[in-house]
């Protein structure tokens, strides 16, 4: 499941075996959770269902209408704890919201199953088997599962489970909507659900008494701003619990078109709270769950006990207050590593600089001291009047404007937008801490300053990873995070785990290959990781780079956050210790530029700077800048292993970026080495035969050579060497084969030896490799000729012509011919052949009287080739040959 969250020791649901199974969900239960229940009856049979604290009204009067009672939906005082063996919770994983069935989750006896769609909250309980989807109702969750065991419901229950599915999602409408969603609404359609019921749910009209609470809510409206976030707010007094003010709201918010509402009724002495939003930026679930309730970004509700409506109402505007009008200070907004440059350097530096990093304004620094600012547009102007070789410090802004790390928000707003700072520098005791750009400002509002950049200050944490880590990490990978995580803040530095393992780790794919990055210099952290580790380390000066080495084979790559420019297109970077941003922005693609924070106190959490992670659930492909194929054009190659390996596809603006780089050539100037390690890397793929259709697709095999064309013969060439890899890995002979060896031997098969040898040349592949490589191509071509020419040989005369070949010369020989029995022979060879020993050794000869010497070897070889051919079979009849041979030698 992709994007399901699950916990260590899982296993599929199954009927009870002893004892009793009690399905459980939340208290005033809606459509989705009475679904939810009449899924997962399904799923355990024999099980009972518990509504533990009644139904919502609509709920009700639908199910007395219908046969559903014939389910058996318990109350819980009705419920014997004693037997319970398995509690099985659905739409909610907080206490309590299961009223008496809490009890159960404290004791040992009693296995918990949950299944829910909800967000993660610290109120959130655990089971030993946990099936958190982010769908849009819960119902879509247990529906995967029904699927997966085809599993049939009759046609009412299916009518309620879709009715759960369109109440949740608003038709299938709201934001949080998913494609699990529709898939689990046809098949309820499939099952027989009636639409015309559940149109009848979605058009539901209101009664007299909800009218009457509908025109309080009007008459009470107030609406409010935070900053540039509208909020209403409405209360009403309510005579009986028995409405259903969710449809209230929803009313509320049409008529008088509130994209953020929040309601509060005072019912039978508790206030009760209800909350929508259409505002991607309004999390009511995250606002609910500080008043002690949940729900969703879109929907949420919490309960307010012992609570007046003046006094709920107070308590609400505080919450408000602190969610929106929290402002960063400018240490929280800054970019870290901030570009400066000497105070005597020349304008034409100054000029270089800011083309160099991108950049449209540099601070100046004195003796390490801040000194002021220079603009690109100061800069340009100079150079024009022939003034780049006069000092920079000529031309410095007049009265440069800074903060210190704890200036206001709203002196940094007046600073930058009042007063027109394209950079303001944050300085602690004349010490350039880092700089704010408009850019810094845009972002820390929440607004994104440009679609190819869509790059947060801080983004929240999404949600934490750390169930799905200790899931899919064994312990040990675990703990030496941790242990990162601590020394890392323990000398004042953040650390994340980032890139392809985040990715795969929330895509559901296994990948322990562990990078973690730290903001600051991260050799000063290796003596102390090596020491509470118990490992080596492998550093790299220049790249500020090291892996760690375990005792048990275990590597963690680690580097520091920096800045990497390029001085040309294709050329290998220049490299400076920078922030995690300018550390994120060099990466290729925003799926890539997720992390996961490794330091003690939120440890696990994901932050998503790019939104890789909408991308990833939009299986779609986006690079960070226009720049990113030019500076590195080998992330063509690597964009089409990731579109193939994930089934994705490239975003419009990527898409159209990629076209132009292969376009203009730019391949042409990567270096053999680095194509080479591209190419080694697809061979690796699960389906590399799929990347080089693409490659042949965009007319990139040109850059490797000329003459892989990849036209119908040499495909069907390379669709026979995929389906002899495939075989020889079922085998399971432990000989490893180098699979970038076999596939070039298929791709260059046709070429002739001088385009073979320029092929070399173009990959600067090493001298060992290549004369391996002809090695291969020499032999398997004498030995397909051999074997042809053989009507019927048999298994010793096959053994003599295959025994010396590398093992990637056979599989590539087995996928080159064309006749059947030469196949055949080889398989043999590769499966049974080679396999065969014999029990005699050197020393049996040498006891029969043979002197030392290459004859030893001769007798055992023909010994061997006869029990290939089954002339002889035991160790005896092996000695009886061997005595043979040896008197016809004397």
């Amino acid at each position: 499941m992709s994007a399901g969250r699950r916990k260590p020791a899982q296993r599929d649901p199954a009927p009870d075996a002893g004892g009793l199974t009690v399905i459980v969900t939340h208290i005033n239960a809606d459509f989705d959770a009475v679904g939810s229940l009449i899924a997962a009856r399904h799923l355990y049979p024999g099980a009972v269902c518990v509504i533990p604290g009644g139904t919502e009204r609509t709920v009700r009067d639908f199910m007395v209408q219908s046969t559903l009672y014939s389910l058996n939906l318990e109350g819980a005082p009705e419920i014997d704890l004693e037997r319970v063996e398995r509690l099985v919770v659905v739409d909610t994983r907080q206490a309590d919201r299961i009223g008496r069935m809490a009890a159960l989750l404290g004791r040992d006896d009693v296995e918990v199953h949950i299944y829910d769609h909800h967000p993660d909250s610290d109120e959130d309980f655990s089971g030993r088997v946990t099936i958190v989807e982010p769908t849009g109702s819960t119902v879509a969750v247990l529906v995967k599962l029904l699927k997966q065991r085809k599993i049939i419901v009759p046609p009412e229950q299916a009518t309620v489970m879709a009715m759960g599915i369109y109440e949740d999602t608003g038709g299938l409408t709201f934001n949080s909507t998913t494609v699990d969603d529709y898939d689990a609404a046809r098949y309820c359609l499939e099952c027989g659900a009636e639409l015309s019921t559940v149109g009848d749910l979605m058009a539901r009209t209101m009664d007299t008494e909800q009218v009457l609470v509908l025109g309080d809510l009007l008459r009470s409206v107030r609406r409010l701003h935070f900053g540039s976030t509208p909020v209403a707010l409405a209360e009403a007094q309510v005579a009986s619990g028995g409405q259903d003010l969710a449809l209230v709201v929803n009313r509320l918010a049409q008529i008088e078109h509130l994209p953020t509402i929040f309601a509060l009724f005072r019912v039978e002495g508790r206030v009760t709270l209800i909350a929508r939003s259409s505002l991607p930026k309004v999390d009511v679930g995250r606002i609910c769950r500080e008043l002690g309730g949940g729900g969703h970004p879109t929907a949420a509700s919490a309960s307010l006990p012992d609570k007046t409506l003046v006094e709920a109402h107070e308590l609400l505007r505080a919450v408000l207050r602190s969610n929106f009008s929290k402002r960063p200070i400018a240490e929280q907004i800054m970019t870290t590593s901030p570009r400066c440059i000497e105070y005597d350097a020349t304008v034409e530096q100054a000029l270089r600089e800011l083309v160099r990093w991108r950049i449209n304004a540099l601070c100046v620094v004195r003796e390490g001291r801040f000194a002021g600012v220079i603009t690109r547009q100061t800069v340009g102007g100079a150079m024009h009047h022939g003034q780049g070789d006069r000092p920079v410090s000529e031309f410095l802004q007049v009265e440069p404007q800074s903060v210190a790390p704890k200036e206001s928000f709203e002196r940094i707003y007046e600073l930058i937008v009042g007063r027109g700072n394209r950079l303001l520098p944050v300085v602690d005791r004349g010490r350039v801490l880092g700089v704010i750009a408009r850019g810094d400002l845009l972002r820390a509002l929440g607004e994104r300053m440009d679609a190819t950049r869509p790059l947060r200050a801080e983004p929240r944490a999404h949600r934490s990873l750390r169930n799905q880590m200790e899931q899919r990490l064994p312990r040990k990978a675990m703990a030496v995070l941790r242990k990162i995580g601590r020394v890392a803040h323990a000398a004042g530095y953040e650390s994340y785990a980032v890139g392809g393992f985040v990715r795969d780790l929330i895509i559901g794919r296994s990948n322990l290959d562990v990078d973690v990055v730290v903001e600051g210099d991260v050799l000063d952290l290796v003596p102390q990781l090596t020491a509470k580790l118990g490992c080596r380390a492998a550093i790299h000066e220049r790249y500020k780079t090291a892996k760690l080495i375990m005792p048990d084979g275990m590597r963690v790559d680690l580097a520091s956050a920096r800045w990497e420019t390029y001085a040309e297109p294709a050329a290998r970077p220049e490299v400076e210790i920078g922030s995690i941003k300018s550390d994120l922005f060099r990466r290729d693609f925003t799926i890539n530029t997720l992390l996961i924070r490794l330091r003690p106190r939120g440890f696990g959490e994901l932050l998503d700077h790019f939104d890789g992670r909408r991308d990833i659930k939009d299986s779609k492909l986006r690079v960070l800048h226009s720049l990113s194929f030019i500076e590195d054009p080998t992330r063509i190659l690597r964009a089409v292993r990731f579109l193939v390996r994930f089934d994705f596809r490239l975003g419009r603006q990527t898409e159209k970026l990629m076209n132009m780089a292969i376009s203009r050539e730019f391949l042409s100037r990567v270096d053999g080495k680095r194509l080479l390690s591209e190419l080694r890397l697809i061979c690796e793929e699960q389906e590399p035969l799929e990347v080089f259709e693409m490659m042949r697709e965009l007319k990139i095999w040109r850059y490797f050579s000329p003459r892989i064309l990849l036209d119908e013969r040499q495909h069907a060439h390379l669709a026979r060497l995929r389906e002899v890899l495939a075989w020889h890995a079922l085998l399971y002979t432990g000989v490893r084969i180098s699979l970038w060896r076999v596939w070039t031997l298929g791709l260059c098969n046709r070429m002739n030896e001088q385009l073979f040898g320029e092929f070399l040349e173009r990959l600067k592949i090493a001298a060992r490799d290549r004369e391996r490589l002809r090695l291969c191509r020499e032999q398997a071509g004498d030995a397909v000729q051999a074997l042809a020419r053989l009507r019927s040989p048999r298994p010793s005369t096959v053994d003599r012509i295959l025994g010396t070949l590398d093992r990637e010369a056979l599989l590539f020989a087995m996928a080159t011919t064309g006749r059947e029995t030469t196949r055949q022979a080889i398989s043999a060879y590769i499966s049974h052949y080679s396999q065969i020993g014999i029990e005699l050794r050197g020393d049996d000869l040498l006891q029969l009287g043979l002197s030392s010497g290459p004859q030893i070897g001769e007798v055992l070889t023909r010994v061997r080739a006869a029990k290939l051919d089954e002339r002889v079979k035991g160790r005896s009849e092996q000695l009886a040959l061997a005595r043979r041979l040896i008197r016809r030698r004397h």
